[in-house]
């Protein structure tokens, strides 16, 4: 990691007869990733993409960099994911993604040029609260990520009401790892603030993210009937960052309701 990094720091000083240090980097990328449990396995895209920064793009300085620039992206997400595990909802990158439920996974190409999908994977829910779950992570330009997760809500009425507060717990584990310095006055303006359009209830936390320092936000939203949505973000998305930032993921997800 601090290998390529300090590359791309210096990238336009990076050439094809340097290869063989970038060769050291993207292995080095690769390994961690291998080793990041949290990390969705995709072995055919990680071997493409070693492949392609390996021999260089075929002799192309520019696609050579951009397939190791990419892998970063991997390692940041890597990172992210293992950071912001789950307490009481399993993310299991085992579980195929449910249909119903990632049918409200914003598209990729929503979010802007140089986006790409992650994965999408299925959620361990206790099934005496939530019909279902999926969740989709992304990853952008300058090391911007986005995770979401979109919860379908059991028709039990006792379960509507334990479905705020068990998602509320998977909301904090992802607000635990953002920084507010104790501003108390933040913490009650964002409290204060009225839902997104679209949603009956909602949570925000914005700070900065423990792991990369980029401004980081997390908004919780409760769709009607049956629907509740977690976006987190880090860094630069279309514009806009900190709950801003993950109010506009949410305002994508709703948008696929309508």
């Amino acid at each position: 990691m601090l290998v390529i990094s300090k590359l791309v720091a210096s990238s336009t000083s990076v050439h094809v007869p340097q290869r063989a240090l970038i060769k050291i980097g993207v292995l080095n990328a690769f390994r961690r990733i291998s080793s990041c449990d949290s990390m969705p396995s995709r072995p055919s895209v990680l071997k493409q993409m070693v492949a392609s920064a390996w021999h260089g793009g075929g002799g192309d300085r520019q696609n050579m960099e951009f397939q190791v620039m990419r892998l970063i992206s991997y390692v940041v997400i890597c990172l992210f994911v293992a950071g912001n595990a789950v307490p009481a909802i399993a993310q299991d990158e085992d579980l195929a993604a449910s249909p119903a439920s990632s049918s409200y996974l914003p598209e990729v190409s929503g979010f802007g040029d140089d986006w790409f999908e992650v994965n999408r994977f299925g959620l361990e829910v206790p099934t005496d609260i939530f019909q279902e779950g999926s969740s989709a992570v992304y990853a952008g330009p300058n090391g911007a990520r986005i995770t979401v997760l979109v919860f379908l809500v059991t028709d039990d009425r006792v379960a509507i009401r334990q479905s705020w507060e068990e998602a509320s717990d998977t909301f904090d584990s992802y607000r635990y790892n953002v920084a507010t310095n104790y501003d108390y006055s933040q913490l009650e303006r964002l409290e204060a603030m009225p839902p997104p359009a679209g949603c009956v209830e909602s949570k925000r936390a914005e700070g900065t993210d423990n792991y990369f320092g980029f401004l980081a936000g997390v908004t919780m939203c409760a769709i009607d009937p049956d629907l509740i949505v977690i976006a987190a973000t880090s860094g630069d998305v279309s514009g806009d960052a900190g709950y801003r930032a993950s109010d506009s993921v949410i305002e994508m997800a709703i948008a696929t309701v309508e």
